[in-house]
């Protein structure tokens, strides 16, 4: 299936959304748009370009892990995940 990117704009209407529907029963969170830099990765397919995203966890207002995704613009099912984590 086709990645389709998901772009909302200032009057609230999306230019693209993801092909897949089991998020529409959920919450949307609305944020600017960023374009994320794209890593070239090994997968068992071969190399693959996909898009790199840094995230972080907050929990009781205290920084507590960070997560590294590779994936397609919009995170799916199949997206690669490493999550770091950290404890006293």
């Amino acid at each position: 299936m086709e990645e389709k990117q998901c772009r909302i704009n200032k009057d609230g209407t999306k230019t693209n959304a993801s092909a897949y529907t089991h998020y529409d029963d959920n919450l949307f969170i609305y944020q600017q748009y960023v374009e994320m830099p794209s890593i070239t990765i090994k997968l068992k397919e071969g190399l693959q370009t996909k898009k790199w995203l840094i995230g972080s966890f907050i929990a009781d207002n205290r920084a507590c892990g960070l997560s590294c995704r590779v994936g397609n613009q919009i995170t799916e099912w199949d997206s690669h995940w490493l999550a770091v984590g950290y404890r006293k």
